[in-house]
């Protein structure tokens, strides 16, 4: 996949640099938007051309963020060696990586770490709601956060599948006794 990408973005600027008019013209900005794609700019395309390896350093915090950092590597570099470096103690994975993987990983990473976390909140939300352990003040909740229709659908989806096991507080426990 990498070098399917390298291959392209090659031939796409060779076809800006060389190509006639409107084909010129049309490359150039085939050639901004696969860069914005991948986050690269102009000055990495040389780097792109290397197949030199040298150690990136991804930060995560916690075992599950270790785990998805090393998921999304095993994903970008299927065949790639299984040893990571560590550094900063363990908040700090490293991988040697060509300079395209290094960005393949690092997009793949940003997306499914923001999308974890996103997850995670909903979870916690649908866990909150299907235990019904909810703020049991008579004020208004001070939750600054709004939930899109979606979001709602998501929660109910969750709460679904949550275990319907739930607690009983002791002076149900004592009086029934």
């Amino acid at each position: 996949m990498i070098d399917s990408i390298r291959e392209k973005i090659r031939k796409i600027q060779a076809l800006a640099e060389r190509g006639v008019g409107g084909e010129k013209e049309n490359a150039k900005r085939i050639l901004q938007k696969l860069l914005a794609k991948y986050k690269l700019t102009l000055e990495d395309l040389p780097k792109l051309a290397q197949d030199a390896t040298e150690i990136y350093y991804f930060r995560c915090k916690g075992e599950v963020e270790r785990s998805l950092l090393q998921q999304c590597y095993l994903y970008v570099v299927p065949d790639g060696e299984p040893c990571c470096f560590t550094r900063h103690g363990r908040k700090a994975l490293g991988f040697k990586l060509t300079y395209l993987q290094y960005f393949e990983l690092k997009n793949y990473w940003d997306y499914y770490r923001q999308l974890w976390k996103r997850e995670l909140r909903l979870f916690y939300q649908a866990f909150i709601y299907k235990h019904d352990i909810l703020r049991k003040s008579r004020t208004k909740s001070t939750s600054s956060t709004k939930l899109t229709e979606e979001e709602i659908e998501q929660i109910l989806h969750m709460m679904s599948g949550l275990s319907d096991s739930g607690y009983m507080p002791a002076r149900k426990m004592i009086a029934g006794s």
